[in-house]
This record gives C-alpha cells, structure tokens and sequence, in this order.
C-alpha cells in the first residue's frame, strides 16, 4: 500500500512542518478524490469532532466572483444542515512580488474565511464528503471533551492563544485533493500513522 510502487507515499519530514506529507494516486482507486480523502481523513477522525478552516487565501488564481460563488454554495449548505459556522471577508492591498520583495498595489482583493464546527455524527453524514471545495481544506480534529461550539466562539472572538488553540488540536490535516496531497500533523509515529491507514485500498474497491 505504501511505498513508491504502492497507492500511497508517505514521508516524514524532520526539518519542515508539516511532519508527514502523504500523496495518494487518485487514478488507482475506483471512485473520485473527494471521497477518497474523506475515507483517509477519517481513520484519524475516528469518532472525535472537528474544526474545518476554508481559507480563498490557499485558492488558485480565481476571478474574485468565482471565490465569491464557492464561499455563497457552502454557506447555503451548511444552512440546510444547520451546521455552526463563522464566516467573514476583508479587503486588502493585491500584493505582487518583485526580486522577492512584496509591493502592495492600489487594486483591493477579498479574502474569505470560514470556520466550520463539525460534531462526529455530521461527519459521518451520508453525502457529507461531498461539502469540501475543489481546493484546500484544513481539518482540526479536536480532543476529546471540547466543547465545539464554544471553542469556535472562542476563537472567533480572538478570547485564545495560538497556543490554546493548537493544545485542543489532536492532529491538523491539510488536503489538497485536487493534487491528491496531504500534510499531516500529529503525535503519533510513522509506523502508527502507517497503521492507521492500513488496508485502506481494500475498502475503496
């Protein structure tokens, strides 16, 4: 399964966050990338609750109605489910780069932020895995015994320390499924990790 010659590559990175990068090969499993890495992210959610960030920061080069229509779908969705969230937007400076050095322009662009509060029992939702945009994603699986809603009230209301925040976090994922990429933080080893995600493939068929 794992290995160059397998579906997944998994690497520990000692010097560089995240520690682990997982690649999974979308085009050797019977079914989309979605659901795929929904299947992945799942042997470490297990039956714990989570905190999903979507951020049009980490979005290609998108027309600003593009990124404008993404965020208006989700929230309708998350409406139906009757999900908690907090969104917001802001204007900034477009920036652009030259030798390295970043230069502000005078044309604003919009950053869309959205924080998603997910119990276990939504996770597992049928047609759930179907909710992600087509780009990056972030999943915070949260430790045992927070209370979700008030820490996203928390956080919103800026009342948490990046460190209090991190210490409630038992692994954070970042997937890129349109690559079919993951960076993975968490305590637990190569070998455990390994395990974790052990026969996966065998479920996908």
């Amino acid at each position: 399964m794992f290995g160059n010659s397998g579906k997944m590559v998994l690497i520990e990175n000692k010097a560089t966050s995240p520690r682990y990068s997982l690649s999974y090969r979308r085009t050797d499993w019977g079914k989309g990338a979605k659901k795929l890495s929904y299947d992945i992210i799942s042997r470490l959610v297990k039956d714990s609750d989570l905190l999903l960030e979507v951020n049009s920061s980490v979005f290609p080069e998108l027309a600003p109605s593009d990124k404008e229509k993404i965020f208006q779908d989700l929230l309708v969705k998350l409406d139906g489910w009757n999900i908690e969230y907090k969104y917001g937007k802001r204007l900034y400076p477009k920036q652009t780069k030259v030798f390295g050095f970043s230069i502000s322009q005078s044309k604003m662009d919009t950053e869309h932020q959205l924080l998603v509060y997910v119990p276990n029992q939504i996770w597992l939702k049928d047609e759930f895995w179907k909710f992600p945009p087509d780009y990056g994603v972030t999943y915070h699986v949260l430790s045992r015994n927070t209370n979700g809603l008030k820490f996203l009230e928390d956080i919103q209301s800026g009342q948490l320390m990046d460190e209090e925040i991190e210490e409630l976090y038992e692994a954070t994922i970042f997937d890129y499924f349109s690559f079919g990429q993951m960076g993975i933080d968490t305590s637990l080893s190569k070998k455990e990790l390994e395990a974790c995600l052990k026969d996966l493939h065998k479920k996908e068929k």
